[in-house]
């Protein structure tokens, strides 16, 4: 098997570290969302699910974009 080289790993390394901070991300907005249904702060906890879910796509994606460009992927 080919040696990959640094650039490979980076890419996956910096992919990991995207998917470290999207996931909780992803949970918080979840928990809001379920807080907002059952009625309990409905506004504040409408925004904070509104805010994270999409945060948490475009942290995923860009990972993604990088672990595409340097890992070929």
């Amino acid at each position: 098997m080919a040696e990959k080289g640094i650039v490979y790993r980076l890419g996956w390394v910096l992919y990991w570290a995207a998917c470290i901070v999207a996931v909780p991300s992803a949970l918080f907005g979840l928990v809001a969302l379920v807080t907002s249904v059952l009625g309990q702060d409905l506004p504040r906890s409408l925004i904070w699910a509104l805010l994270l879910f999409p945060f948490a796509i475009v942290v995923w994606l860009i990972g993604r974009g990088i672990r595409y460009v340097l890992a070929g992927d």
